[in-house]
Order: C-alpha cells, then structure tokens, then sequence
C-alpha cells in the first residue's frame, strides 16, 4: 500500500521505531508487513496453536486410518478423507503461520490522536447510510470476544483506507465494489477497543 517515495522494508524490523507505534497515514502501511494491535497478536497465537492441535489429532487419525486399511486391504478412503478434512485447517495455520513471521505489533491509540487509526473505533456514515460503527483492526480472527454490534475493518478494506489519518468532520470518498461513496466520520473513540479486548 505503500506510495510515493517511502522506501519499501524487507522486514517489519526495517520499520521506524518512533514511538509510539501509530499508523497516521495509509503511506506509512507497508506490503508484506502485517500490523496488529497487542490483542490480536494473542488471539493469532492462540488460534495457531488450536489449529497446529487439531492438525495433529487430524495427522494421528489418518496414521491409524491408513495402518489399518494397510492390514485388512481396504482401500484407503478414509484416509483420504482424513487428508480432505485437514485441507482447511492446513490453509488456516499456513495464513497464521504468515502473519505472525511478518508481524508489526501497534500501539493502542491514545484519546489525545484526533485521528483514525488502526485500533479506533470510529462512528460513520457512508453515503446516505444511517450511521453505524466499526474498529479499524490488524487482522479479522474468529474470536468470542468480538462485539456483534461494532463492525471489524482490516487496515486493508476500502473503508479504512479512505478514514485512516482522517478526523471527525472529515469526507474523505472511499471505492466500494463499483461505487465511490463519500464517507462522514461522525465519531472517533481511541480507548474503546484497548478498554474492551485488552
């Protein structure tokens, strides 16, 4: 995402270490790094590790599934299935795997920022839309903790592209799909996801 001259990192290493870590612009966002907020960094370690368990349970499974097939000349079909099953939380783990190698771990917005950032809460309206809430998140992860009424927007949506590093008042014009809508920040609480997920 990164434009103009900002030089491009080869690691999240490579990245200013100014503190605090805040993103104030879309152009400070880098390709191949993955930002996350403290809370999310948890919750990808700690679905790596339920997936890294239920791939091993999967691994023992299909072991036995074969051993057995291989003594009574069955065909290997469940086996196979064992492998077929094991395809999601393969690509599940490899997607988790990567995010935490190219991590960039945030800091949460403090209430002075009086722009949007990744980890504000921000009220909007998109054209004529009544107005509804989202977080502005490092990565989207199943989670329990997630509140069902404030909608999750990566730092990589349309959205929040358009709204990072804008303040209230602001209209900055977000591309949706085919559409260029005008988006109104309304609201913006910084202390909002720190206090509910951390």
């Amino acid at each position: 995402m990164t434009t103009g001259e900002n030089v491009q990192p080869t690691s999240s290493e490579e990245i200013s270490t100014s503190t605090p870590h805040i993103i104030s612009s879309v152009e400070q966002l880098h390709e191949g790094v993955t930002y996350l907020l403290p809370h999310e960094l948890i919750r990808v370690q700690d679905l790596l590790a339920k997936t890294e368990a239920e791939l091993k349970v999967l691994a023992e499974q299909r072991f036995e599934a074969m051993h057995q097939s291989s003594e009574t000349w069955h065909d290997n079909a469940p086996a196979e299935a064992i492998k077929h099953t094991g395809e999601v939380p393969g690509r599940r783990r490899d997607k988790l795997d990567k995010m935490l190698r190219s991590q960039f771990i945030l800091d949460y917005p403090s209430k002075e920022i009086p722009f949007a950032t990744i980890g504000s809460r921000v009220l909007i309206k998109v054209g004529q839309t009544e107005p509804f809430t989202i977080d502005i998140v490092g990565a989207q992860t199943e989670s329990t903790d997630s509140n069902p009424d404030i909608e999750e927007s990566t730092y990589r949506s349309p959205l929040a592209i358009a709204i990072i590093g804008k303040s209230v008042g602001e209209t900055p014009l977000a591309t949706i799909g085919d559409r260029t809508l005008e988006v109104t920040i309304l609201g913006i609480d910084q202390e909002a996801q720190q206090l509910e997920y951390s």
